[in-house]
């Protein structure tokens, strides 16, 4: 039976695009026999309980210093490596150079079968983020590549030395209509939404900004994270009306209900630390427009300007307000942007999709 290492940066309080990416490989290989399962950090053998911390079987406890950010020490690659050396295929979550010294041995001198996963480049100073890239090209030397969108690919696959593909996120088809929420907000019937973790790069601050703009619009702004005391301090001391603020983590049903109930999704992001945007495929699923941001990420490439999104210049709450004001009286064009992202959606980031590609790249990697 082939062993196959799979790492990822997976924790209760980590749990974004790239992780989502991890945990759907899991299912999509856990539907197999043919295959034993080394998750590095959570997860047990099978996959079954990844989202759960209290039985998910953890190898090593993560110890590391941490300075500005990024995590330059690693007690772990001793344990990475041991299970490294047994197995016949080790699928690794970039960018986390942590355990690059461990990821060097196993690609290099043992000459170990490697898959990369790469979602994101370091949104670092450019010094840095040079010598990352060279480092990153020895490192990794002819392993695979696989990116999470073709935007990626195109900026950085030139400097990596090896076979490269792409295969972005996805998520389930479902009928939206069939979810009920759970919660009791007294929400109004029409309403533009953002949706997600309340932190610095998502463009919070410019939305709220934007909003003084547009006092006539409301605006629901749903999830948890630590801008959370910030957001509520706004409200109050501009005393907005027109500003709805949910602060609690949703169940999948309540988020489903709040993205199918809305107008339109407001995406605000301001950097590139949004590689992806995972909240996209759920507002396409549903059928609902997209007010993005130009961040030349996979963003971008998940939901283009002109056919299923509106995409304005990041941090100008005088365009995000204008966008706005713009799909809000002209459901013609919102209406359009939805159904054109409802097709995209199927075509390209529907779940079955991506398991099928996952598959198909781990049966060619092994037998080669």
């Amino acid at each position: 039976m082939n062993k196959i290492l799979i790492h990822s940066n997976y924790s209760p309080q980590n749990f974004g695009g790239i992780e989502y990416v991890v945990k759907n490989i899991i299912g999509a290989l856990s539907d197999r026999n043919s295959y034993e399962l080394v998750c590095f950090f959570g997860s047990n053998s099978s996959g079954q309980t990844y989202d759960s911390d209290l039985h998910s079987q953890i190898i090593f406890r993560k110890c590391y210093l941490k300075i500005n950010g990024a995590s330059f020490l690693s007690f772990g690659n001793y344990f990475f490596l041991r299970q490294g050396i047994s197995s016949n295929l080790i699928i690794y979550q970039e960018p986390y150079p942590t355990l690059w010294p461990s990821i060097f041995i196993l690609n290099r001198i043992l000459k170990k079968k490697l898959i990369v996963i790469i979602h994101a480049d370091p949104n670092s100073h450019p010094l840095i983020n040079f010598f990352y890239e060279k480092f990153r090209s020895i490192v990794f030397k002819n392993s695979k590549f696989v990116f999470t969108s073709k935007k990626l690919l195109e900026d950085i696959g030139g400097s990596l030395d090896g076979q490269q593909s792409t295969i972005p996120l996805a998520i389930q088809d479902i009928n939206v209509d069939l979810f009920q929420p759970n919660f009791f907000y007294n929400l109004p019937k029409k309403y533009a939404l953002f949706f997600g973790r309340l932190a610095q790069y998502k463009g919070i601050e410019v939305l709220l900004e934007a909003s003084l703009i547009i006092p006539s619009i409301p605006i629901v702004i749903a999830g948890d994270g630590p801008l959370a005391g910030f957001i509520l301090d706004f409200i109050n001391s501009k005393k907005l009306k027109n500003v709805i603020f949910i602060n609690e983590s949703f169940d999948e049903s309540d988020k489903i209900s709040l993205i199918r109930n809305c107008s339109f999704l407001v995406f605000p992001s301001i950097n590139k630390n949004e590689a992806f945007g995972l909240i996209q495929l759920e507002a396409m699923r549903s059928g609902k427009a997209i007010i993005n941001t130009s961040l030349n990420t996979g963003v971008n490439f998940v939901a283009p300007h002109g056919v299923c999104a509106h995409t304005i210049n990041p941090n100008s709450c005088v365009e995000l307000s204008n966008a706005i004001n713009l799909l809000w009286n002209n459901e013609g064009l919102s209406s359009q942007l939805g159904k054109e992202g409802r097709n995209r959606f199927i075509n390209y980031f529907e779940l079955s999709n991506f398991r099928a590609s996952w598959v198909n790249i781990v049966l060619t990697t092994l037998k080669y």
